[in-house]
């Protein structure tokens, strides 16, 4: 009794070990001018990459990346803030519709669907109207099944994002033959690898050594 009560303890930190809750953070800074928006990526991948922290996924995982967006232009009064998805490819829905993707601006929920669909991002969100140095954070929670496949095992799949903004003086929009492009679109690209291993083949694996050991007792 007491043998099979220890297998199962460690069964369940063995499981356990598997699911992570991993932070990361990157920031999205619009400065006006030519550059408009800039991208300060913490991902390896590339530098407009905002989910660094959503690689090597493995079965039951919760990962996190905190996203800071923030206007350092000074040239405006202030500025609205736009984000919205671009449609995922037909090449890694399937890949991607394994995952829950929630997104949270400052703890509001404001999208929550599975990776491979837009939801509520389908059109331009408005994140807000900032003036100089004022700034958002959105977080980015991605959760990974206990059921994703040894198939998806360095497959990756991409989400585009979209920022788009709108810079007013003296209550109107500064118009683009001023030589400003003030709705600019910036595309960032987002990238979600799914690293399954052997995790449910192992558990499998041990919960049928803890069968048989039982019945050899």
């Amino acid at each position: 009794m007491r043998k099979c009560l220890l297998s199962l303890l460690l069964l369940i930190a063995f499981t356990l070990f598997f699911v992570q809750n991993t932070f990361a953070n990157s920031k999205v800074h619009f400065e006006g001018g030519a550059n408009n928006f800039v991208f300060y990526s913490d991902s390896d991948w590339a530098d407009t990459d905002l989910f660094g922290g959503l690689k090597n996924t493995m079965p039951g995982d919760v990962r996190t990346e905190n996203i800071t967006i923030k206007n350092i232009a000074d040239d405006y009064d202030y500025v609205k803030i736009y984000l919205r998805a671009e449609p995922t490819t037909e090449e890694i829905k399937d890949f991607l519709a394994h995952f829950t993707l929630n997104i949270y601006k400052d703890n509001e929920l404001i999208s929550s669907t599975s990776a491979a669909e837009q939801g509520s991002l389908e059109t331009n969100v408005l994140l807000g109207t900032f003036a100089n140095g004022d700034e958002v954070l959105l977080t980015t929670e991605l959760l990974a099944p206990l059921t994703l496949e040894n198939k998806y095992m360095y497959v990756s799949g991409e989400i585009q994002w979209v920022f788009t903004a709108e810079a007013y003086k003296d209550g109107k929009i500064i118009p683009p033959d001023t030589g400003t492009i003030t709705n600019s679109n910036e595309y960032s690209t987002g990238t979600i690898v799914g690293v399954c291993l052997t995790a449910t083949v192992l558990v499998i694996a041990y919960a049928s050594y803890l069968f048989q050991s039982k019945k050899t007792d």
